[in-house]
């Protein structure tokens, strides 16, 4: 079994991508593709050698999207990147390292983009100040001229440090359809707003696929009453 971090890293995201109904297309190494599942040894020479590996992933059902994309944007392909980043690169803290990275993202500068792009950049450490800066103009959630949503996201290695749903002390995670939610608030004589919250960005509502705003099920293990079912909202 591989020691080397990034690679683990690597693994567990190809399992991620079953829970986020995405299937791996490619990876994109200099501008061309490098197909299949990486070895060990190849990961290690493309990532010291270009500080991260990038992978091009597509849907395959069709995608939840959060509440604030444009309607627009909802008709387009959505192309999702995960960009694995070496520990000891600079790209989370210095401009010009950052900058050589995403202009290695195929479609990120065509003046005529008609897809969504999802890019997950998976650091050791998040990005620092200067970073955030640089990214937070860049992110649209698609527009009336037709253009597709670009969402730009940081998480940390620990996300994918383990495949988190499978671990015998996370309690099992589920997002309820729309009409299941519905019933819960109705039963429970409840609003959304004054339930308890999960942030989404937490480690289960990614691995879960939650939207802000989804309802999520969680059955807690109790001593007495067997599983109890909580309820938590998406923010």
């Amino acid at each position: 079994m591989s020691k080397y971090i990034p690679f683990i890293i690597y693994n567990n995201i190809m399992h991620f991508l079953e829970f986020r109904k995405l299937k791996l297309k490619t990876h994109i190494v200099k501008n061309k593709q490098v197909d299949g599942i990486l070895t060990e040894s190849k990961f290690i020479e493309i990532i010291f050698t270009d500080d991260y590996v990038m992978l091009e992933c597509e849907d395959t059902e069709p995608r939840k999207f959060p509440p604030f994309t444009h309607e627009s944007a909802k008709k387009l392909k959505t192309i999702t990147y995960f960009i694995i980043v070496e520990p000891n690169s600079q790209i989370s803290n210095v401009s010009n390292s950052f900058d050589r990275m995403l202009k290695n993202i195929p479609h990120l500068t065509s003046s005529k983009r008609t897809t969504n792009l999802d890019i997950i950049v998976v650091t050791k450490e998040p990005f620092k100040t200067n970073i955030e800066k640089k990214i937070e103009p860049m992110r649209t959630n698609g527009d009336e001229s037709g253009a597709g949503f670009l969402h730009i996201h940081n998480y940390r290695f620990r996300t994918f440090a383990m495949i988190i749903p499978e671990h015998k002390l996370v309690p099992p995670h589920r997002v309820l359809s729309k009409e299941e939610a519905a019933q819960v608030l109705k039963e429970t004589n409840t609003k959304k707003r004054d339930m308890p919250k999960i942030h989404h960005d937490d480690a289960m509502a990614l691995w879960s696929n939650a939207q802000i705003g989804d309802v999520i099920e969680i059955l807690m293990p109790s001593e007495a009453t067997g599983d109890e079912v909580v309820y938590r909202v998406c923010i």
